[in-house]
């Protein structure tokens, strides 16, 4: 295994999940990003969901971060199946975000998103060709 093509690939799949994770923090730690009138649609929306709607969703939303958390240690041990369920867990992101809703993100938070989803894009196309993709069939786990 080439040790330069293995890190950077690995320095690019950290950066996403930091980038990300700061994304959804951001707001929460820092609340005064979003003006106070975004923030009040912020609670309202999150209110008008039925209760009905959040525990079946929070249970699909804790099952695709299991996913994405399977994928991102495959990702980064190169494993041959990480590419495909990298894919998916992408999809199943894809799909939850749609089912969620609006919401009211900072722009800082949407920009730190922005970037990790860039980054988070690359790696699904670096790992599946070129250099990267020869990394991940080497392995026979």
């Amino acid at each position: 295994m080439n040790v330069v093509t293995a890190f950077s690939f690995r320095v690019l799949l950290v950066a996403s999940c930091v980038l990300g994770v700061l994304s959804g923090c951001l707001d929460f730690f820092m609340p005064e990003l979003v003006p106070a009138a975004l923030h009040a649609d912020r609670v309202a929306i999150e209110a008008s969901r039925a209760d009905s709607y959040t525990l079946p969703m929070g249970a699909v939303a804790l099952l695709a971060l299991g996913g994405v958390l399977i994928a991102i240690y495959g990702l980064y041990t190169f494993r041959r199946w990480a590419p495909w369920l990298n894919l998916a867990m992408t999809g199943v992101g894809l799909v939850l975000t749609v089912a969620v809703g609006p919401g009211v993100q900072s722009g800082w938070a949407l920009a730190l998103l922005m970037l990790s989803s860039y980054l988070w894009g690359a790696l699904v196309l670096a790992s599946f060709g070129g250099v990267y993709r020869a990394q991940f069939q080497g392995q026979k786990h």
